[in-house]
């Protein structure tokens, strides 16, 4: 999409929103449904459901008066999505189907009819299957991932999810522009990932397993490869139609846990917002944080920058201690070593519950490197 132009317009003395695209309200005419439907209502999503096999969404929560892509899941198991602007011109697309929830691990969509207007035309109506996709819902929103049906499965490629968000969240867009492009004619995933295997024999990526692609920043798709317990992301830039390695990924240091586990296991790891008792550090946050501040040593390579900020991971044992501590970013120099070297001098937590029983889950910790003690 591109930007918007914004423009006001005066009648009457009155300011008024004058986006005649913006039909993005409630249905008021939806009966109600006898079906409990977890996740009826507005959201934010980052790709609109059309005709595009996507593997993957993402939903946070949205309101009435907020702009650019949205889904609607009526009550009555219909679902509208498309894009909005406060005002001014450009292209609009809105999408209509329905939806079925059979549990609360699974959603399947029926795209029945496409509009387009404002700079764009091309009404259609595909009647297309978009098949079946997992829900899993963390502290930072809600991931819908296609699927096969089964859980397993389904929390593999959660974990491969993560491993991609790891690098798309912690490199800014100019990362990837100065990686090394090869023109690609291919589309098609496998394909892509072929060409680019036969075309670098160097890399030795023969006979690597692709895990799992997602589209990230608009006009890029991440392609995650494993060969010999080693992890290797491909981007695809779909609009240039190139492709390259990204290179960076040695600064990654893992996923929290590599097993699979189905929620009710012993050994499952959840997520903080999904349990009745979060976790927590026995003497407080705001303790734990002038704990980790007077123990951290800063770096002394490291500068005054807008790189200051560590972001990690980690699991609160059932016992309270912690346990698969990573780094997800942070401002190199050994700045994310140094975290974990304080986190682990931290006492006790009180770990998550469910239904009453202690259980593991995943905590994200944002800390702020005290530069004024450089």
């Amino acid at each position: 999409m591109k930007k918007s132009i914004y423009i006001f317009c005066l009648i009457l003395g009155t300011i008024v929103n004058c986006n005649s695209q913006n039909l993005f309200s409630e249905n008021k005419n939806s009966k109600n449904s006898n079906q409990k439907v977890t996740l009826s209502g507005r959201w934010h999503i980052d790709n609109l459901i059309e005709q595009d096999d996507d593997s993957e969404y993402y939903l946070s929560k949205s309101n009435k008066n907020s702009t650019g892509n949205h889904l609607i899941l009526n009550a009555n198991n219909t679902f509208m999505s498309g894009y909005s602007a406060p005002c001014g011109n450009d292209c609009f697309t809105r999408t209509y189907g329905k939806y079925t929830q059979n549990d609360n691990n699974h959603i399947r969509f029926f795209l029945e009819r496409i509009e387009k207007s404002g700079e764009c035309t091309g009404d259609s109506n595909p009647n297309q299957d978009k098949g079946l996709f997992f829900i899993y819902s963390d502290s930072t929103g809600t991931k819908l991932i296609k699927s096969d049906g089964k859980i397993k499965n389904d929390l593999r490629k959660v974990k491969y999810s993560a491993l991609i968000d790891s690098i798309n969240l912690r490199n800014q867009v100019r990362n990837l522009y100065y990686l090394k492009w090869q023109e690609t004619s291919k589309t098609g995933i496998k394909e892509i990932a072929s060409e680019f295997i036969n075309s670098n024999p160097l890399l030795k990526l023969d006979n690597a397993t692709i895990l799992y692609s997602k589209k990230i920043r608009q006009m890029f798709t991440m392609i995650l490869l494993k060969k010999n317990k080693k992890y290797h992301y491909l981007v695809y830039n779909y609009l240039h139609k190139q492709f390259a390695l990204y290179e960076d990924y040695e600064d990654y240091y893992g996923y929290e846990d590599t097993r699979v586990f189905e929620p009710g296991e012993p050994d499952y790891v959840y997520a903080v917002q999904s349990t009745k008792v979060v976790p927590s550090y026995s003497e407080g946050t705001d303790n734990m944080y002038l704990f980790l501040t007077k123990n951290y040593v800063v770096p002394t390579e490291l500068k005054k920058s807008a790189d200051s900020e560590i972001y990690a991971t980690f699991i609160v044992e059932k016992d309270g201690s912690l346990n698969y501590i990573k780094i997800r970013s942070d401002a190199k120099y050994g700045s994310g070593k140094e975290l974990i070297r304080v986190l682990k001098l931290l006492g006790k937590w009180n770990p998550a519950e469910e239904e009453g029983k202690k259980v593991r889950s995943l905590y994200r910790l944002v800390f702020s490197i005290p530069l004024n003690k450089l």
